[in-house]
């Protein structure tokens, strides 16, 4: 069961919503002003990472790409091919 964020266009309010089936999609509204033109925000994620005894740790790589841009790689221990 996702829950996704929105915001309000009207009144600016964010706020979130726990979709139990998609019925529920449809009566979608603002919780403070009960505006149905809303817009679902990109939610923002959270990793946490511990390192075992002899296990590597995760690295992060920049370098300068194209055109003077930074770019960066990360590198994240597990099961490699």
């Amino acid at each position: 069961m996702p829950i996704f964020e929105f915001q309000c266009a009207e009144c600016g309010a964010p706020f979130e919503k726990l979709f139990m089936n998609y019925e529920e999609i449809v009566s979608l509204s603002c919780p403070k002003c009960n505006s149905e033109t809303v817009e679902r925000k990109l939610s923002q994620t959270n990793y946490t990472m511990s390192v075992g005894a002899g296990g590597k740790q995760p690295s992060i790589t920049a370098k300068t790409c194209g055109s003077g841009n930074q770019c960066m790689s990360m590198t994240l221990p597990g099961h490699t091919k």
